[in-house]
């Protein structure tokens, strides 16, 4: 795939992101009551989208290694966790250029998982905190 395809699929990828934080904007109503299957959303498209990587690369320990890292760090529960998962998904991409099927295929989870990542990145936002800290005013009535 040469460079400026390559770069893209990249960008396309990330649009899901957008996508997701857009969304998060539109109706800020609904991630309260939706926010347990939007985690349940991004954890399973998170463990689906290594699944191209460990088929086309096998049980090499280089593709393994990294795998259980992220994987551990997914599971780990600390605030900055979705920032964290969204750089190792960047680095991913960029590790995983030998194969054009598995470039599309993982740019494809990539857009799929930034959904609700996108969404639940939202909520940490200082500005999404302060916007939730803060009173509502009440109109007198005339």
């Amino acid at each position: 795939m040469n460079p400026t395809n390559y770069m893209l699929v990249f960008f396309a990828s990330l649009l899901g992101y957008l996508l997701g934080v857009g969304l998060a904007y539109i109706a800020p109503e609904e991630l309260k009551p939706g926010k347990k299957y939007l985690v349940l959303m991004e954890k399973g498209l998170f463990l689906v989208s290594f699944l191209p990587i460990i088929y086309f690369f096998g049980k090499s320990f280089w593709v393994l290694l990294p795998l259980g890292l992220a994987a551990g760090l997914f599971f780990l529960k600390f605030k900055y966790r979705a920032y964290a998962l969204f750089g190792v998904f960047l680095i991913w991409f960029f590790l995983i250029k030998s194969n054009d099927l598995v470039v599309l295929l993982e740019s494809a989870a990539f857009f799929l998982y930034g959904f609700p990542a996108g969404s639940l990145l939202v909520e940490l936002s200082p500005a999404a905190v302060s916007k939730q800290n803060k009173p509502i005013l009440k109109q007198p009535n005339r």
